[in-house]
């Protein structure tokens, strides 16, 4: 199930009533200072994040307060791309192609050898993989290098199957972006937002 973006409305709804119990004013420069930054988040993860520091703070939030509460530590980051992945895998298995919106996940996957490999993975291999698939995820985040090459996605059987026979990549699944962010499949290739500025590889 996709997650579901926070909306503006919703956002200002929030906002409104955070500024009401702490006697302030929001104006509208500020609440499109809040939007800017928070849009592209999950609603579930805003509302989560306000109600955490409501309970445990006596000032005014500002975004880099809930900001840092969605995103939590690399370690939580880390957890939360494996369990991205694992799902992944219990859905749509080695056959289909995938593309997370998380690109980090690309990249450990493929240095671990591919999303085929990954899928295949015994139960005991899985549990040395997945702890470092962690430790590489936690080493991204901690030196980021914006000349990283990051592929486009991860291929499954059907896509190998295609590329023997001369045949188009079939449309990968979208995995991780909210039903208000748009991926459109173009020529077999998917334009979407990423964060950075890597090069893609086809």
């Amino acid at each position: 199930m996709e997650r579901r973006l926070i909306s503006r409305d919703r956002l200002g709804e929030m906002l409104m009533g955070t500024y009401t119990v702490y006697r302030e004013t929001l104006s509208k420069p500020i609440l499109e200072i809040w939007w800017k930054l928070l849009q592209g988040k999950s609603q579930e993860d805003v509302e989560r994040s306000f109600g955490i520091y409501l309970n445990s703070h006596t000032r005014l939030p500002v975004p880099a307060d809930i900001i840092g509460l969605i995103e939590g530590t690399d370690e939580e980051k880390a957890i939360k791309a494996l369990n991205m992945v694992e799902e992944a895998m219990e859905k749509y298995g080695a056959w289909k192609s995938v593309v997370f919106s998380d690109p980090l996940i690309h990249v450990v996957i493929g240095q671990t050898g591919g999303w085929i490999k990954v899928c295949r993975l015994t139960e005991k291999d899985y549990v040395w993989w997945a702890k470092d698939f962690r430790e590489r995820y936690r080493i991204l985040l901690r030196y980021p290098d914006e000349n990283r090459e990051i592929p486009e996605r991860l291929p499954g059987y059907a896509d190998l199957e295609n590329r023997r026979n001369g045949l188009p990549e079939s449309k990968p699944v979208m995995i991780g972006f909210g039903v208000q962010k748009e991926a459109i499949h173009v020529e077999g290739r998917q334009e979407k937002a990423i964060s950075g500025s890597a090069r893609r590889i086809p």
